[in-house]
């Protein structure tokens, strides 16, 4: 069993990390400003995956303990890999608030423990992307085109990389690149 010191540690390095790579993958200077995502590691809620109607009912399930004034998203992370588990995602829990589901849908470790923090985890890259949602960015993948399936011209079309395509492969930044 991990100590909640061990999450909040690492919640603490994780999110410096997802701040970073949210701003550097604006090569462009689009944002017009840096973006900075603190999380609450004093209000961390640690819930029962048997005890929720589902991932995506978290916010609901344990209303009695956000403050839905005080938050705008709530990222609920999932540890142990269950049968029949699909992608994250970012959605809305009806009061306005987002909620942001960060999920490992590995089907050869049904009932472990699936860290996120470490190194080959896809957790930084996936946040970064759905808080792209949150900031009401569309997703940019959906529109990737093979040439043998484009009827009009035959050429394809590779959306730019960034937050919302390929963040995966971006990872050529640096804490020292970006000032926060």
């Amino acid at each position: 069993m991990r100590s909640m010191d061990y999450f909040k540690e690492n919640l603490k390095k994780q999110w410096d990390d997802i701040n970073v790579r949210f701003n550097a993958l604006d090569k462009k200077n689009e944002l017009k400003r840096n973006y900075i995502f603190v999380p609450d590691l004093d209000d961390i809620i640690i819930y029962n995956y048997e005890d929720a109607d589902s991932h995506w009912s978290v916010p609901s399930d344990y209303a009695s303990q956000i403050d839905f004034n005080k938050y705008q998203c709530l990222v609920a992370y999932d540890f142990v890999v269950q049968e029949g588990e699909g992608g994250g995602g970012c959605g809305d829990d009806g009061k306005g608030m987002a909620n942001i589901l960060v999920v490992n849908a590995n089907k050869s470790n049904i009932g472990k423990f699936y860290d996120h923090f470490q190194s080959s985890a896809n957790t930084v890259a996936a946040i970064t992307h759905e808080l792209g949602h949150f900031r009401g960015i569309w997703d940019l993948y959906v529109i990737n085109l093979n040439g043998s399936n484009n009827a009009v011209n035959g050429q394809g079309f590779q959306a730019p990389d960034g937050v919302m395509n390929n963040n995966t492969a971006l990872v050529d930044y640096t804490v020292a690149n970006l000032a926060l």
